[in-house]
C-alpha cells in the first residue's frame, strides 16, 4: 500500500478548498470522536459548518448545519431511529462523509438531477445513433453498490468499451480502495480515453466541483485511462420551464417594475377590476422539460475579462499540475488524516492557518492562500475552548464581506481577545489593524461592531440589564424618526411574509432552476393605533395554504394575495422583513403571470423594511442598529430580533417552527410523499407557522414604538 490511509473526495475537496483541520475531523468516525473528546475535556472548540451545496439564492436561513450540533441532537434522542442510521449511512459514503443526509431537500434535489442528466445524455445517444447510423449504447450503474459497480466497470474496460458511449456511475479505485470513486457521466472514445461530466445541481461551477474532478483524473489515470477532457453539466438558471428562449428574470424583473413603477393605488384597483384579474385559472404543465436547455455541459472554469482569455477546466488542471504533483497533494493529506496519537492531532489542530485552502488567479495561476495577495488563510474551523454561555464572542459581531470569519480568527490570533468583555477591557491602541490589498492598515472592526460594543459595555456594567436609552441609538435619532415615520404616514400597515419551496429542476410550468415558489402567506393588518398583538381581533387577518391540492400553488396565491392585500380594505403601507427577498419573488412572479405584474409590482415597489431598524445602509446613509439589544447576540434576523424584544413570545409551542421545515412539508406533498391525510393533519401547523411570523413583525414594531415612547417620557421628565 502507498498511503497510510484512505483518502475520499470529500477529504480531498475540503482540505485544498476549505481547511486541512475540517477535513482532518471529517474523516472518519474515530477523527470526529477524538475532536468531540477535545470538546468535552474543554480544550478545543469547533465552528465546523459544512455549507450545503444549494443555490439558495434569496434564502440563507438553512445554508449551513453545525454538524456537531447534528450529532448531539441525534444521540441525544433515544427514539431518533431514523436519525442514527442516516449517521452511519453518512460515513460510509464512498465519497466521503455526506453531509447533504442533513439537509431536508437537497439529497432530493441531488437526485434529481442525476436523473434528468442521464437522461440528457441518453437523448444525446440516441440522436448521435439516428445521425451516424451506428447502435452505441448506455451503461447504467447507478443502480449496484460499489463493488458490484467496480467489477463490471473493469470488464467494460477490459474489453475495450466500444461498444459504449456513456457510462453512468462507473466506479475506480486505486492503492488497495485507499482512493475510490464514481464518475457521474463517463463519455468513451476512442485509444482508452474517456471525457468526464460531473453533475451538479447547481448553476455555476465552484472550486469545490472543480477539485471533485481532479480527484477523479488522478483515480483514472492510475488505472490506465486517459482523461481527454473534462466538464461539469450543471444548471442553467436561464431556462424557465415553458419558455422557448432562455430568459435572465432578474434583468427582465428590472424593465418590468419600470413599466410600472410609477402606477397609482387607483390605478392598480382599477386595472383588476377592468381586468377581472381574480378570476379562478391554473399552471398546468403542457410539455416535457428540455433537457438540453435544462443542463448546461461546461467546460470553462474562468470566463473571458479585457485582459485574460478564457480559462478552461483543463488548462486549470495543467496550472494546478505545474505548482504540485496530484500524487504529492493526495500523499501530504494521506499523511496528515492518518495522524490519530492524540498529542500529535492536538498539534495539528491548534495551528493557527488553514495551511492547505488554495485559491486561483487566471494571472498566476493556483497558490496556497486566499485570493487576495494569496496569504495562508486564518484558521476559524478549529479554536482554543471557549464557552459560549460565558458571553458574546468576536464570532457574534455581524459578519460581511469586511469582517469575515476568517477576519475575526485573525483578529483573535494576533490578539488572543475573543470574548467581547476582554475586548472592552483592553485599550483601542491594543487592538490588531488589518493589512488591506493596498497594504494600508485599517481596523478589524466597523461602526455596526462599536455599536454592539457600546451596548454590550452598559449591559455588563449594570448586571446584564439595559435600558432604553442604552438600546435605542441616542446619537441618530432623526434617523429613527425617519424609520418610524414609513409606520406613521397611513392608516393601514399590512405586515406580510412569504413560506416559498423550491425545486433543483423546475417541477411547475413557468419555473426556472431553483426558483423560490410562494405557496403560502400571511398578513396582518393594522388600522388604528390601539392594535395588540396579544389581542389579534385588534387586527384584520389574512392567510393562505393549499388545500387538497397539489397543482402549482401560484395561481390561486396570486388570486388570494392580490385580493388581501389591494381590495380588502385600502391604501397603505405594505412591510416585510428582509424585503429584498419578498420583492424578488412578487417581481419574478411578474415576469411569469404578466397579467398580475401591475398589481404585485405596486406591493414590491411600496414595501418597506422591517429590518431597517436593525441593518444599516449606505445609501441612503442608515446607520445600523438604530435599535439594539444585547440578546440580538450581534445579529439581526427575526429569530433574534423578537424574542429580545419580548421574550413572551416565541416559537417553542409550534410544530412547524423553521422556514425549511414548512418548505420541505410542503414538497413532501406536491410530489405526493403525503397522503391528503397527513396533509390535513399538518396543515394547521403550517399555518400557525406562518402566522406567527407577521404576529412577531407586529410585536417588533409595538415594541419599538413603546420603547421610543418610554425614551421620550424620560427626556421630559429629565
Amino acid at each position: 500500500m502507498i498511503y497510510p490511509t484512505h483518502i475520499s473526495k470529500e477529504d480531498f475537496k475540503r482540505a485544498y478548498t476549505t481547511c486541512l483541520k475540517e477535513a482532518w475531523v471529517m474523516h472518519s468516525p474515530a477523527n470526529f470522536n477524538l475532536a468531540r473528546e477535545f470538546n468535552r475535556e474543554l480544550k478545543l472548540s469547533f465552528k465546523i459548518d459544512l455549507n450545503v451545496e444549494s443555490d439558495s439564492e434569496f434564502d440563507d436561513n438553512t445554508a449551513s448545519i453545525n454538524l456537531f450540533e447534528a450529532f448531539k441532537a441525534i444521540f441525544e434522542s433515544e427514539n431518533d431511529l431514523e436519525g442514527l442510521k442516516a449517521w452511519e449511512a453518512a460515513w460510509a459514503d464512498i465519497n466521503g462523509f455526506d453531509f447533504e443526509i442533513y439537509q431536508g431537500d437537497s439529497i432530493t434535489d441531488g437526485n434529481m438531477v442525476g436523473e434528468k442528466a442521464r437522461e440528457l445524455f441518453g437523448w444525446k445517444l440516441f440522436q448521435a445513433n439516428q445521425k451516424n447510423q451506428i447502435q452505441k449504447q448506455e451503461l447504467d450503474l447507478s443502480h449496484l453498490n460499489f463493488e458490484a459497480a467496480l467489477k463490471r466497470t473493469s470488464e467494460v474496460f477490459k474489453k475495450g468499451a466500444k461498444q459504449y458511449q456513456y457510462l453512468y456511475e462507473a466506479a475506480f479505485e486505486f492503492d488497495h480502495h485507499h482512493l475510490k470513486t464514481r464518475c457521474d457521466v463517463l463519455e468513451v472514445l476512442d485509444n482508452h480515453k474517456v471525457n468526464i461530466y460531473e453533475v451538479k445541481g447547481t448553476s455555476k461551477i465552484k472550486p469545490e466541483h472543480f477539485f471533485d474532478l481532479v480527484y477523479q483524473v488522478f483515480v483514472l489515470e492510475k488505472n490506465g485511462i486517459e482523461v481527454n477532457n473534462i466538464y461539469i453539466c450543471h444548471l442553467n438558471k436561464e431556462y424557465v420551464f415553458g419558455y422557448k428562449n432562455y430568459l435572465d428574470l432578474k434583468t427582465q424583473a428590472k424593465i418590468i417594475e419600470q413599466q410600472y413603477h410609477d402606477w397609482t393605488y387607483e390605478q392598480v384597483v382599477s386595472y383588476i377590476k377592468e381586468k377581472k384579474l381574480l378570476t379562478e385559472f391554473s399552471n398546468p404543465v403542457l410539455e416535457d422539460l428540455n433537457l438540453e436547455k435544462l443542463f448546461v455541459l461546461d467546460d470553462e472554469w474562468k470566463g473571458a475579462t479585457k485582459k485574460t482569455p478564457a480559462i478552461t477546466l483543463l488548462t486549470a488542471y495543467h496550472q494546478l499540475l505545474s505548482l504540485s504533483s496530484i500524487d504529492d497533494l493526495i500523499s501530504f493529506l494521506a499523511e496528515k488524516l492518518a495522524i490519530n496519537d492524540s498529542e500529535h492531532v492536538f498539534h495539528l489542530l491548534t495551528r493557527p492557518l488553514c495551511e492547505t485552502k488554495m485559491s486561483y488567479q487566471p494571472k498566476t495561476g493556483w497558490k496556497f492562500g486566499e485570493k487576495a495577495k494569496h496569504q495562508e488563510s486564518y484558521c476559524y474551523h478549529v479554536l482554543p475552548y471557549f464557552e459560549p454561555l460565558k458571553g458574546d464572542t468576536i464570532f457574534n459581531l455581524t459578519g460581511s464581506s469586511s469582517f469575515s470569519n476568517r477576519d475575526k480568527a485573525e483578529f483573535y490570533h494576533q490578539s488572543k481577545l475573543l470574548y467581547l468583555s476582554d475586548l472592552l477591557q483592553t485599550p483601542k491602541k491594543l487592538w490588531p489593524l488589518k493589512v488591506n490589498s493596498k497594504n494600508e492598515q485599517k481596523p478589524f472592526l466597523r461602526p455596526e461592531h462599536e455599536r454592539i460594543l457600546q451596548v454590550y459595555q452598559s449591559y455588563l456594567k449594570h448586571s446584564k440589564k439595559v435600558d432604553y436609552q442604552d438600546i435605542i441609538d441616542t446619537g441618530h435619532l432623526e434617523e429613527l424618526h425617519q424609520v418610524l415615520r414609513n409606520y406613521q404616514t397611513t392608516t393601514d400597515i399590512y405586515m406580510y411574509d412569504f413560506e416559498t419551496a423550491k425545486f433543483a429542476v423546475p417541477y411547475f410550468w413557468k419555473s426556472n432552476p431553483y426558483q423560490q415558489i410562494p405557496f403560502q402567506y400571511s398578513i396582518d393588518i393594522i388600522y388604528n393605533q390601539n392594535y395588540d398583538y396579544n389581542n389579534p381581533a385588534t387586527m384584520d387577518h389574512y392567510d393562505f395554504l393549499p388545500r387538497i391540492s397539489r397543482n402549482d400553488p401560484r395561481p390561486d396565491f396570486l388570486i388570494n394575495f392580490v385580493h388581501d392585500m389591494l381590495l380588502t380594505r385600502k391604501e397603505g403601507v405594505y412591510v416585510a422583513y428582509n424585503k429584498s427577498f419578498e420583492q424578488t419573488v412578487l417581481k419574478y412572479l411578474a415576469v411569469e403571470f404578466p397579467v398580475f405584474a401591475p398589481a404585485l409590482i405596486y406591493i414590491a415597489t411600496h414595501t418597506i423594511d422591517l429590518m431597517d431598524f436593525f441593518k444599516g445602509s449606505t445609501t441612503p446613509f442608515r446607520p445600523w442598529f438604530l435599535i439594539y439589544h444585547p440578546e440580538f447576540h450581534g445579529s439581526y434576523s427575526i429569530k433574534m430580533t423578537q424574542p429580545a424584544l419580548e421574550p413572551s413570545f416565541n416559537y417553542h409551542d409550534l410544530v412547524i417552527n423553521k422556514g425549511d421545515k414548512a418548505a420541505q412539508t410542503f414538497r413532501q406533498f406536491v410530489v405526493g410523499d403525503l397522503t391528503d391525510r397527513q396533509w390535513e393533519i399538518i396543515r394547521p401547523s403550517m399555518i400557525a407557522y406562518c402566522n406567527r411570523d407577521t404576529l412577531a413583525m407586529v410585536v417588533i414594531l409595538k415594541r419599538v414604538e413603546e420603547m421610543i415612547k418610554e425614551y421620550k417620557k424620560g427626556e421630559v421628565n429629565e
